[in-house]
C-alpha cells in the first residue's frame, strides 16, 4: 500500500518542478528561454526514470500484474513524454549569453526528495530480485 503514496507524490513532484519555470517565467516576463526549457526537461525526466525503476521493482516484489506496477509506468510514459517535448524545445531554442538555468536545476529537486529516494531505493531493491530470479511469483507453491 506504501507504494501508492510514493509513486504519486513523486509524479506530482515531477510536474511541479517541471512546470515552475514556465509559471516563474511566464510571470515575469512572459520569455521562455533554453535554460527553462533544460528545468523542465530535467525536472519531468527524473520523475520518469524514478517512476520507471519503481515499477520493475514492484514487479520484483510483487509479480508483474500488480496494480501499482501498472500505474508506475503509465505516470512514467506521461512524464517521458513531457520530458521529450521539452527536450525538442531545448535543441531548437539558440543558446543565450544570460541563461541561468541548466538540467541539473530540475533533477535535483525531484530526486533529492525523501519520498523520491525511499521510492528510487525499493525500486532498485525489488529490480534486484527481478533480475536475479527471487521476484515473486502469483502461482501457489505446490505441495511435496
Amino acid at each position: 500500500m506504501w507504494w501508492w503514496g510514493l509513486i504519486f507524490t513523486t509524479a506530482l513532484n515531477g510536474l511541479i518542478v517541471g512546470y515552475f519555470p514556465m509559471w516563474l517565467t511566464a510571470g515575469m516576463a512572459g520569455n521562455y528561454d533554453r535554460g527553462d526549457y533544460q528545468w523542465a526537461a530535467g525536472g519531468y525526466g527524473t520523475a520518469a526514470l524514478v517512476l520507471l525503476v519503481a515499477a520493475a521493482g514492484i514487479r520484483g516484489f510483487h509479480g508483474p500484474r500488480h496494480p501499482a506496477a501498472r500505474t508506475a509506468a503509465a505516470l512514467a510514459f506521461v512524464l517521458g513524454l513531457f520530458a521529450a517535448v521539452f527536450a525538442v524545445k531545448v535543441a531548437r531554442e539558440p543558446a543565450s549569453s544570460g541563461q541561468i538555468l541548466q538540467v541539473d536545476d530540475g533533477i535535483f529537486p525531484v530526486l533529492f526528495m525523501p519520498w523520491t529516494m525511499a521510492l528510487l531505493i525499493a525500486g532498485l531493491i525489488g529490480t534486484y530480485e527481478l533480475c536475479t530470479g527471487k521476484r515473486h511469483t502469483d502461482s501457489t507453491p505446490s505441495a511435496r
